[in-house]
């Protein structure tokens, strides 16, 4: 997991982009608007495409999607 972080790749922008919003939500769950809105923006992604990457961040155990509220984060 450690190299998707640190990757200067696409993975190493997202967790940045997913780092920047935990840090200026202040909120243990992160509503599904604020994260939709900056993951579709900075990639230039539709929702559905961003509803994949969040399950694919779930599957690794990064995130936990919380039903109708939004992603806690585990990172």
């Amino acid at each position: 997991m450690e190299n998707l972080k640190d990757s200067k790749g696409l993975y190493g922008l997202l967790f940045q982009r997913l780092e920047k919003i935990r840090s200026e939500c202040h909120k243990e769950i992160v509503p599904f608007p604020i994260i939709f809105e900056s993951i579709c923006r900075s990639f230039s992604m539709k929702k559905q495409q961003a509803w994949e990457v969040l399950f694919f961040l779930r599957d690794l155990g990064l995130i936990e999607i919380v039903p109708l509220h939004g992603v806690r984060f585990k990172i």
